[in-house]
């Protein structure tokens, strides 16, 4: 090989990896677990009009109502089953259009879902502290990943 070529080739070789950056990279936006553990999961469990989310009859995973969304009642923090119930909650939100969130629609008052009505009712207005909780969670995206692991 002509010497000019190997050369070249040292040149090039050298300078590989000097663009790298030198600080962290963001991996991505996701929905924070931190706030969801103290305001958002507290709602599964809140009692509105004698029922409540968590209900063994309603999105209970023990039952066999509610659909594919499912939680634990009373999931302490930083438990296996809070970590669940993040993950249930993250799957039915919309990143990109937060107030297109499954989550929010289900019980919306008035709201007609892609499958029917909410079988549990209107259970949330879009005025209601709830729903103003859930959507604020959604909307409010933080650098990944975040994680409710015990």
């Amino acid at each position: 090989m002509p010497a000019s070529f190997l050369m070249s080739l040292a040149l090039l070789l050298g300078g590989c990896g000097s663009d790298i950056p030198s600080t962290e990279v963001t991996t991505g936006l996701t929905l924070d677990c931190a706030v969801f553990q103290t305001s958002v999961n507290p709602i599964f469990d809140q009692d509105f009009s004698g029922r409540t989310c968590s209900a063994s009859g309603c999105h209970n995973v023990n039952g066999s109502a509610g659909g594919a969304f499912k939680v634990y009642p009373n999931a302490a923090i930083a438990s296996t089953q809070m970590q669940a119930n993040y993950l249930a909650a993250k799957g039915f939100a919309n990143l990109s259009s937060p107030v297109d969130s499954k989550l929010l629609l289900e019980p919306l008052t008035g709201s007609q879902s892609i499958v029917g009505s909410h079988a549990g009712g209107d259970i949330i207005d879009t005025g209601d502290p709830e729903y103003v909780t859930m959507l604020s969670w959604i909307a409010t995206q933080i650098q990944g990943p975040s994680s409710c692991l015990p």
